[in-house]
């Protein structure tokens, strides 16, 4: 259940979210979602540290926004279509936003649990961290706080 404060979003689309810094990271998935490099760059700050998911053949880390189109470009040529539907999304020790839902295959075809944090500043994501797991499991070993 979705509780005051969180978001709730359909498969492959999330409406915006009433206020920062939760609205900008559901900016990041819709646009990862449409495969929009330009949205997600409109997204983060030019030091970005990204760490998605780990995919055979990519590199655990990316810096910056060249390192975003890096990660970005790998993701089309090896013709990768999976999208993430967001279940929740909510505000973390102030300046980070936890998400979790399902990644999925172009077909709706569910691969598993996926969850991020986002770091915000100035309203923008500095750093994230993908993680193919579920929400309990992010409580439970104290990367999020119980809620």
């Amino acid at each position: 259940m979705v509780e005051a404060g969180q978001v709730r979003c359909p498969l492959f689309h999330c409406p915006p979210a009433a206020e920062l810094p939760t609205a900008i990271a559901v900016q990041w998935v819709e646009a990862f979602n449409r495969r929009d490099i330009e949205g997600l760059l409109a997204c983060v700050t030019d030091d970005i540290d990204l760490h998605p998911l780990t995919l055979r053949g990519f590199a655990q880390r990316y810096r910056g926004r060249d390192g975003l189109r890096e990660w970005f470009g790998r993701l089309q040529d090896g013709h990768h279509e999976h999208r993430i539907a967001l279940d929740a999304a909510r505000e973390v020790g102030g300046s980070a936003v936890f998400m979790s839902g399902m990644l999925m295959l172009a077909e709706g075809l569910a691969i598993g649990p996926i969850c991020a944090l986002h770091w915000i500043e100035h309203g923008l994501i500095s750093a994230t961290r993908e993680y193919h797991t579920d929400p309990e499991t992010m409580e439970r070993i104290g990367m999020i706080p119980r809620h």
